[in-house]
């Protein structure tokens, strides 16, 4: 009994029959902790293990900041103080439509998250709407020329192909397709 009321209080059945935490439902898919949505009856364990985790109604960054981490260990250059510099933000300014909210969370606010180790949770802003993310239009040209200029920054090209950078733009802007690095060479 007390572990059906546990379910009932945490996750909901939605209509497609998955199970959803209601805490952090709001959010969007790509910034959900792990066990956010479960497709069979939650049990007490992954309850508890998404209960751990869960930001509730701010974005569970942990995983951007862990793609974070790879990129600074598989790209020559690219350290967690490339997140705060200009030619990066551009990139990530014209991922996330333009809003200034999401540039800061994605780049000094996951920057701050790693060098002050809270595990994801402490100084995380709520962000006061979601509903232009992820951004409904990218302008393909702009993104190409800022990850090209980026690349000339001395990152390189292929920056565009590392799984921890594919990883991270799968977070800031869902369903996105990456430039090849051709593509980008093509600017210079």
């Amino acid at each position: 009994k007390e572990s059906s009321k546990l379910v009932q209080s945490m996750f909901a059945q939605d209509e497609s029959g998955a199970w959803s935490c209601q805490k952090c439902h709001m959010m969007p898919f790509s910034l959900r902790a792990g066990g956010a949505v479960i497709w069979t009856s939650p049990t007490q364990s992954s309850i508890e293990r998404h209960r751990k985790v869960c930001c509730g109604n701010k974005p569970y960054l942990t995983a951007a900041k862990d793609a974070i981490l790879g990129m600074t260990d598989t790209i020559s250059k690219m350290r967690f103080d490339t997140l705060i510099e200009s030619d990066f933000k551009s990139i990530v300014r014209i991922l996330v439509g333009g809003s200034d909210e999401l540039v800061t969370l994605f780049t000094d606010v996951i920057r701050e998250e790693w060098f002050s180790h809270n595990e994801g949770k402490c100084h995380i802003p709520i962000i006061k709407s979601w509903d232009n993310f992820p951004a409904e239009k990218i302008d393909e040209e702009a993104a190409v020329d800022a990850m090209a200029k980026f690349a000339r920054s001395g990152i390189g090209f292929d920056f565009v192909s590392n799984q921890f950078f594919v990883r991270y733009v799968d977070i800031i802007a869902p369903g996105y397709k990456l430039p090849t690095a051709s593509d980008l060479m093509a600017c210079w």
